[in-house]
């Protein structure tokens, strides 16, 4: 049974905001300091003015994007709706690019969903940022700019384009398509890794430094390659391959499991009229007890030290509710209540 935990406050009446609840809202935290900002542009105003270290936090909602270029925490309200608990995504609409080269800094981004595109611009750097319970319609780098160590934890990404994107860690994932081009970044002489941990990841195209484990993978009729480039090379563990034309994908693999059709593994999907932002991708009974991980847990998504989960970690408003009469001193009780990670 799904539970709401119950925080009282007391605001005195002068400050209280929430006859807002009908607007957006980004609140920006910098030190001490809080700053409030509403509407469409609510992002856009509240990260114009942040610095590195400030924490900006959007409600449910629709938002404009902007161009991050400072070390931020940035974050949502979460990807998915829920009518009983009245649970609404933080969703920007059109392209958020990001460039952040100092190495000392780093963005960390939860439960947001960015409905077109999450980007490194031309000629721009992100270093090691950090992704939690996000959804993205697409992640991708330009010919000049360069994503190097981006860390990705239990986020949907419809399409992952790998162009100088290097040193991808994927944990309890769902990558519907991943493209791969060979011969890019680091100058073209040293392939980028990607690794792949307890996720589910269908390939598009040639794929080249991919190491795999307790994952399961699509290649849909195209596999990965080995000699494409010198010192190139992937490999499998404990994962469950499907679609593939070769043994589980074409590469050195451990402990490996080969099906014909994504029914064979999947309680219900088909892979036809797929929604990669809600379909849950549990498997079988028989699959999750046979296909194990290195670990000793099932293969996929909700398997391993993180299973997938689309709320964000932290505590996120369900509902507020004031007090009609205020008390002796003039102040107003309100109780809100919020939800931690579906409870």
């Amino acid at each position: 049974m799904k539970k709401a935990f119950l925080l009282m406050a007391l605001l005195c009446v002068s400050t209280l905001f929430f006859a807002q609840t009908t607007t957006q809202t980004a609140m920006l935290k910098h030190g001490d300091n809080i700053s409030v900002y509403y509407g469409l542009d609510a992002f856009v105003e509240a990260n114009a003015v942040a610095q590195n270290g400030d924490i900006i936090t959007l409600s449910s909602g629709t938002f404009n994007p902007t161009t991050i270029t400072k070390a931020i925490t940035l974050r949502g309200a979460g990807c998915v709706s829920d009518a009983e608990l009245m649970s609404f995504p933080t969703t920007i609409t059109g392209r958020v690019y990001a460039t952040i080269p100092e190495l000392e800094n780093a963005l960390t981004i939860e439960g947001v969903y960015f409905e077109t595109e999450f980007a490194v611009p031309e000629h721009g750097s992100l270093l090691s940022p950090t992704f939690i319970r996000c959804n993205f319609g697409g992640v991708s780098g330009g010919y000049e700019s360069i994503m190097n160590h981006a860390l990705f934890i239990n986020c949907r990404i419809k399409s992952f384009f790998s162009l100088h994107i290097e040193n991808t860690t994927f944990n309890n994932c769902v990558i519907w398509e991943s493209y791969r081009q060979p011969g890019y970044g680091s100058g073209g002489d040293v392939l980028p890794v990607i690794n792949v941990y307890n996720s589910f990841m269908v390939m598009v195209g040639t794929h080249d430094n991919l190491f795999a484990y307790n994952s399961i993978i699509s290649s849909g009729g195209t596999h990965v390659n080995n000699n494409s480039q010198q010192d190139a090379h992937s490999m499998a563990y404990n994962c469950i391959g499907i679609l593939n034309e070769e043994s589980i994908f074409g590469c050195p693999n451990f402990n490996c499991w080969d099906y014909n059709n994504y029914a064979d593994v999947f309680e219900s999907f088909t892979g036809e009229d797929y929604d990669w932002t809600t379909e849950p991708l549990i498997l079988k009974g028989s699959i999750a007890a046979h296909c194990l991980g290195d670990d000793g847990t099932q293969v996929g998504i909700y398997g391993g030290t993180i299973p997938y989960n689309a709320r964000p970690t932290y505590m996120t408003p369900y509902r507020s509710t004031v007090d009609h009469q205020s008390t002796p001193d003039g102040k107003l009780k309100v109780n809100i209540e919020v939800i931690n990670e579906g409870k």
